[in-house]
């Protein structure tokens, strides 16, 4: 019952900070960003020859992915600390 009291209110605070976002209207790519995509791609293609770019995403995806764990973590163990019944 605690538990959605703090999501509804965490919900409540999302909403009324992405709320304005709807007034906003649709965003459009102009071709200059396609054009600008396509050179990219043919830079990181002479690349990927000599250095394997999708292996090094993969490792570096998953060195954020663990250190956004260990930073859960901590956070989690730091709010659990502040409550005075169980820390």
């Amino acid at each position: 019952m605690l538990t959605n009291f703090f999501l509804h209110i965490l919900y409540l605070v999302l909403k009324v900070i992405l709320s304005p976002l709807i007034l906003l209207s649709d965003v459009v790519l102009s071709d200059n960003f396609s054009n600008s995509l396509t050179t990219a791609k043919g830079y990181v293609s002479t690349i990927d020859s000599i250095f394997p770019l999708t292996t090094m995403f993969a490792i570096i995806a998953l060195f954020v992915l663990i250190e956004s764990f260990i930073l859960t973590f901590k956070l989690i163990s730091w709010i659990i600390k502040k409550i005075p019944f169980l820390g």
